[in-house]
């Protein structure tokens, strides 16, 4: 059985790589479960909880942040199968969060290129 603070770091892999956009979330070891949130202002905001882990199959249930608790998804399984459901159909369960923040994923990808080296030999 996977402890849920690795199967968290699994799954913000996942999402990040389908969705540029989920690069400020991140995974924070919780009591007897996991949760990927946000720093804002310095402080840890969660927005996801994983719990309930398999003794026999590297699978977890994600949990939304509903006022001052946590409401079930019925969203279950392993962190590729849970990136996959929210990168699509639960997407909005943190990018209404990322997108309030600001975060501009084209921003980080807009790197000027490269220039390229010069020669310092002067023409004859």
């Amino acid at each position: 059985m996977m402890n849920a603070f690795a199967f968290a770091q699994q799954l913000v892999s996942a999402l990040r790589a389908r969705c540029p956009e989920a690069a400020p979330l991140r995974a924070q070891q919780a009591r007897a479960a996991a949760d990927i949130g946000t720093d804002d202002g310095g402080e840890f905001e969660p927005l996801l909880r994983l719990k309930n882990p398999s003794n026999a199959f590297n699978v977890m249930s994600l949990w939304v942040r509903h006022g001052r608790g946590w409401q079930p998804t019925f969203v279950r399984g392993t962190p590729a199968e849970i990136a996959d459901k929210l990168a699509g159909p639960y997407a909005f369960l943190w990018r209404i969060h990322v997108l309030a923040m600001g975060f501009d994923p084209t921003a980080q990808s807009n790197q000027p290129p490269r220039r390229p080296k010069t020669s310092k030999h002067k023409p004859t």
